[in-house]
């Protein structure tokens, strides 16, 4: 830095400790991301497929895990591994009253460990809620549901909240058009159409375009 004196000379301060080595860069960025409990969230780098970054609180630009005294805050950002049997890489993220995380493999539920408090570096539990694994799709947020793709692309899923069991699961939308979806003729691309009618299209592999109006309550 410049003298503060304004004569232009250049002060050495000696060697910084403050620093560390970022987790992305060129070639190795994350794939997804979302906003939940006012952090901004990433998932899933080549080099490290199954990782969520949380920002710190209300600054969406900085991951830091601790402040410049080196204390980890609940604000604090924080990265957390989903742990499981398999490789399966995290392919998109949905945030409402909880964070959803697709991966290749299996769909997760992102909570707080005590109920009624919000996450924080020491207060976060990641847990599976079920097992079909999502393909390379962003899926469609519809009310308190969320669309999604089912790899490879040939089942179409609804997932919401059971209150039953106190966990999600992902029923099978597409079960009376099977038909319609096959190996050459894959999910490539979903989106949704809220007014007037609730609809959502789905583009295919073979150039087609089907839509289902989608009316949960009904």
């Amino acid at each position: 830095p410049l003298d503060p004196m304004g004569d232009g000379e250049i002060m050495d301060k000696g060697i910084t400790t403050k620093w560390q080595l970022g987790a992305w860069y060129t070639g190795n960025y994350p794939k997804s991301c979302s906003f939940f409990q006012q952090r901004m969230v990433f998932g899933g780098s080549p080099n490290r497929p199954q990782t969520l970054w949380f920002s710190t609180i209300g600054d969406f630009e900085t991951f830091a895990p601790t402040d410049i005294d080196s204390n980890v805050l609940p604000t604090s950002g924080f990265s957390y591994k989903i742990s499981s049997s398999n490789v399966n890489e995290i392919i998109w993220l949905d945030s409402a009253e909880n964070l959803i995380v697709g991966t290749s493999g299996s769909e997760w539920r992102v909570t707080s460990s005590s109920a009624g408090t919000a996450i924080t570096p020491t207060n976060v539990k990641i847990t599976q809620q079920t097992t079909f694994g999502s393909s390379d799709i962003r899926p469609q947020r519809v009310g308190d549901s969320i669309i999604f793709t089912q790899a490879p692309g040939k089942i179409v899923r609804e997932m919401s909240y059971n209150y039953d069991t106190d966990s999600f699961r992902a029923l099978n939308l597409s079960v009376l058009a099977e038909h319609l979806f096959d190996v050459n003729s894959p999910v490539l691309e979903c989106s949704y159409l809220k007014y007037p009618h609730s609809q959502l299209f789905f583009r295919t592999g073979s150039g087609d375009l089907y839509y289902m109006t989608y009316e949960k309550e009904q």
